[in-house]
């Protein structure tokens, strides 16, 4: 079979490679070794990726509205050739591929086989994924519906979508995601330590209620409002949280690499994001979103003109950089955390993207989005009214709340993997998700989620039948198999990629891991919990007995040991991975944190939490009696533990992940911030809050009086200040790790950044923000006037600088944190990357993209004329390098990396990096 612009794919071997040869507008990819490399050539308008090794870079060329997609790898790429305005997609074999075949604007996937390809079929402007996987590939769309199905492991989104709704069905633990969306109200329902979100909705409102300390979601909702309150910095990756009505964004975010892809009709954006490596897939006409995501780093690329969203992103640190005018979505992500920035005028969203940590920060008016998001800890604030939306994204575990009505989107966000995953009935969204490993476990009854999953690809499979969940997940692809009866989860996850197993019998928990790729084993009877863990691969091992937990975690690949005796959980840390250690007696969770990695350390007698951080590596120390919460923040996992009765939350936040830490007392949050490990003291009395921070730990000071607060957040470790008066949020964030600061009057958000600690500081007025980055400390400084953003970028904290005139957004990035700096001239960004630490410096010029790549951090080096990417890969990091000309893409691959190498010309690829010949 011999068809113009088509995509073959052969892949013959177990290796993940791929081979094919395409002739007339097509893909040949010929894969002939064990290093799974990919290579191709594309021409007359189309796109070409070559996906050649696991660093996830690829290539493309899209013209004539058109996306070709070669997803050949574990990388979790997408492959497929895209022809008037189509997308075919060919996934023929086991090793992740995607195959399909689109004709007439459709999308059609076709995936035959049992390793988690995609199939679908997709006729009359529908997009039907089916996305068994863990790939990332989802959706089902009928009649501009975006279907997704998304079952494994990967942060996938799973959904389906019915007059403009979206609906996620997201089955397991892996932070997969599920869903039923009806009648507009989204309950989320978030009982662990995972991240997840918990709430209820009622009345088209949307009630947040997070118990736990991984950085969960809590707000309030009323007459068809959204309001989230976001309160840790447990990761950089921020939470989503917002408000949508009639002209409304509807985000969808599913992964931790914080990429976002939607669809936007009749000034909306409608993400759509399905695959955990953060690649984009969108398509839009007339006010549409086009989106061209070519590799696994998150990297977006693209041109919209005409209301449509222009990304471009260059490099591998999954930034995105766009811009959009007349309805257009500009976006500008600069750094390394996956955000995004742009710049939105006239029913448009801007962003504002200043620093390396992932901050996103913007303002809107008349029908616009406002966000603020300054720093790396992913905390997101916002103010929406009239129709606006406001999100607020906060960490990394993927956490998004929003708030739809009239064909709104639901999200359920559960775990740390960054997915989604939720019920929806009556356009409600419930999410339960009940363990810490990021599992999703819910009750389903009349229209419950089965999953079957027979074979080996880790798909997920799984029997629901009276309420139940039964999850079967046998290989090692990394799913999660689970057996549940009568109100049970049974695990069983035997393979080496260190998910989890187990045995649930009689409300019980067998986790068996019996292998040394850092698996987890036990046995449970009796309501307990045992693990064994044989080997040093870092793996789990423990024995339970009694109602105990132990883990025994001896090495440095960040698992936990512990001995849990007497309904105790103890907690055995000694690697530098920052994960927990502890010694529990008597009901009591005793953390020992004994090095300086940041573990947690503590004693905790008769039903307390006592925490003890000896070290300089900010860890958290407190003490809690008589049933009062007491968290202590210690690791970068975001975990946080407590105990909270009589309506006080205790919070202790002594690191520089930007946790709070705190004593509430009748009602009040007292933080005490005694050390120079950066914990957070104050005061409160009368229903206030007091933060007084008086070292330069980077506590949080602050005086709250009259039911207001006060954060002055004066040091480096990144925690927030702010002042809120008459429904007003005021930052001030002073320090580096990128919080937020600014004051908010008359919905306006200030920002004042005064020191050299890289904070932000500005001031905004009449809609404007203004930066006011005066020190070398790499904070941000610029003026906006007039609807512009002016950022300055001067130092080596891997900030942004740029200066925006004409609706532009011009990026300066000349340090070595791997930013991007850039000018933007004429609707171009202009690249300028000088240094060694795989930045990315070009030179944009007419509508140009340049490259220039010139050390051996593997980054990517090139010229871009006349419409072409030439791409020079000279080190041995595995990067792609070849040479573009006319419409080709070449590659030079020399080195021991299994990278590909090659030479394409007129049409033919040519390898003799691995082949030892040409072709």
């Amino acid at each position: 079979m011999k068809l113009l612009n088509r995509i073959d794919w052969e892949r013959p071997d177990s290796t993940g490679l791929n081979s094919g040869k395409a002739t007339e507008n097509r893909i040949d990819w010929e894969r002939p070794d064990s290093t799974g490399l990919i290579s191709g050539k594309a021409t007359e308008n189309r796109i070409d990726w070559e996906r050649p090794d696991s660093t996830g870079l690829n290539s493309g060329k899209a013209t004539e509205n058109r996306i070709d997609w070669d997803r050949p790898d574990s990388t979790g790429l997408i492959s497929g050739k895209a022809t008037e305005n189509r997308i075919d997609w060919e996934r023929p074999d086991s090793t992740g591929l995607i195959s399909g075949k689109a004709t007439e604007n459709r999308i059609d996937w076709d995936r035959p086989d049992s390793t988690g390809l995609i199939s679908g079929k997709a006729t009359e402007n529908r997009i039907d994924w089916e996305r068994p996987d863990s790939t990332g590939l989802n959706g089902k769309a009928t009649e501009n519906r975006i279907d997704w199905e998304r079952p494994d492991s990967t942060g996938l989104n799973s959904g389906k979508a019915t007059e403009n709704r979206i609906d996620w069905e997201r089955p397991d633990s892996t932070g997969l995601n599920s869903g039923k969306a009806t009648e507009n109200r989204i309950d989320w329902d978030r009982p662990d330590s995972t991240g997840l979100i918990s709430g209820k909705a009622t009345e088209d409102r949307i009630d947040w209620d997070r118990p736990d300390s991984t950085g969960l979601i809590s707000g309030k909702a009323t007459e068809n409002r959204i309001d989230w309150e976001r309160p840790d910095s447990t990761d950089s990756t921020g939470l989503n949280s917002g408000k949508a009505t009639e002209n409304r964004i509807d985000w969808d975010r599913p992964d931790s690499t914080g990429l976002i892809s939607g669809k936007a009709t009749e000034n909306r954006i409608d993400w759509e994001r399905p695959d955990s490596t953060g690649l984009n897939s969108g398509k839009a006409t007339e006010n549409r979103i086009d989106w061209e995501r070519p590799d696994s780093t998150g990297l977006n690329s693209g041109k919209a003109t005409e209301n449509r969203i222009d990304w471009e992103r260059p490099d591998s640190t999954g930034l995105n950089s766009g811009k959009a005018t007349e309805n257009r979505i500009d976006w500008e992500r600069p750094d390394s955390t996956g955000l995004i920035s742009g710049k939105a005028t006239e029913n448009r969203i801007d962003w504002e993207r200043p620093d390396s940590t992932g901050l996103i920060s913007g303002k809107a008016t008349e029908n616009r989005n406002d966000w603020e998001r300054p720093d790396s800890t992913g905390l997101i604030s916002g103010k929406a009214t009239e129709n606006r939306i406001d999100w607020e994204r906060p960490d990394s575990t993927g956490l998004i709340s929003g708030k739809a009505t009239e064909n709104r989107i639901d999200w359920e966000r559960p775990d740390s993997t960054g997915l989604i995953s939720g019920k929806a009935t009556e356009n409600r969204n419930d999410w339960e998700r009940p363990d810490s490993t990021g599992l999703i476990s819910g009750k389903a009854t009349e229209n419950r989620i089965d999953w079957d999953r027979p074979d080996s690809t880790g798909l997920i499979s799984g029997k629901a039948t009276e309420n139940r969940i039964d999850w079967d997940r046998p290989d090692s692809t990394g799913l999660i198999s689970e057996k549940a009866t009568e109100d049970r989860i049974d695990w069983d996850r035997p393979d080496s990629t260190g998910l989890i197993s187990g045995k649930a019998t009689e409300d019980r928990i067998d986790w068996d891991r019996p292998d040394s790729t850092g698996l987890i084993s036990g046995k449970a009877t009796e309501n307990r919990i045992d693990w064994e863990r044989p080997d040093s691969t870092g793996l789990i091992s423990g024995k339970a007995t009694e109602n105990r937990i132990d883990w025994e975690r001896p090495d440095s690949t960040g698992l936990n040991s512990g001995k849990a005796t007497e309904n105790r959980i103890d907690w055995e840390r000694p690697d530098s991975t920052g994960l927990i250690s502890g010694k529990a007696t008597e009901n009591r969770i005793d953390w020992e944190r004994p090095d300086s990695t940041g573990l947690i350390s503590g004693k905790a007698t008769e039903n307390r939490n006592d925490w003890e951080r000896p070290d300089s590596t900010g860890l958290i120390s407190g003490k809690a009696t008589e049933n009062r919460i007491d968290w202590e923040r210690p690791d970068s996992t975001g975990l946080i533990s407590g105990k909270a009765t009589e309506n006080r939350i205790d919070w202790e936040r002594p690191d520089s992940t930007g946790l709070i830490s705190g004593k509430a007392t009748e009602n009040r949050n007292d933080w005490e911030r005694p050390d120079s490990t950066g914990l957070i003291s104050g005061k409160a009395t009368e229903n206030r809050i007091d933060w007084d921070r008086p070292d330069s730990t980077g506590l949080i000071s602050g005086k709250a009086t009259e039911n207001r607060i006060d954060w002055d957040r004066p040091d480096s470790t990144g925690l927030i200040s702010e002042k809120a008066t008459e429904d007003r949020i005021d930052w001030d964030r002073p320090d580096s790790t990128g919080l937020i600061s600014g004051k908010a009057t008359e919905d306006r958000i200030d920002w004042d950044r005064p020191d050299s600690t890289g904070l932000i500081s500005g001031k905004a007025t009449e809609n404007r923000i203004d930066w006011d980055r005066p020190d070398s400390t790499g904070l941000i400084s610029g003026k906006a006037t007039e609807n512009r953003i002016d950022w300055d970028r001067p130092d080596s904290t891997g900030l942004i600088s740029g200066k925006a005139t004409e609706d532009r957004i011009d990026w300066d990035r000349p340090d070595s944190t791997g930013l991007i700096s850039g000018k933007a001239t004429e609707n171009r960004i202009d690249w300028d990357r000088p240094d060694s630490t795989g930045l990315i410096s070009g030179k944009a010029t007419e509508n140009r993209i340049d490259w220039e790549r010139p050390d051996s951090t593997g980054l990517i080096s090139g010229k871009a004329t006349e419409n072409r990417i030439d791409w020079d890969r000279p080190d041995s990091t595995g990067l792609i390098s070849g040479k573009a000309t006319e419409n080709r893409i070449d590659w030079d691959r020399p080195d021991s990396t299994g990278l590909i190498s090659g030479k394409a010309t007129e049409n033919r690829i040519d390898w003799d990096r691995f082949l030892g010949r040409s072709d």
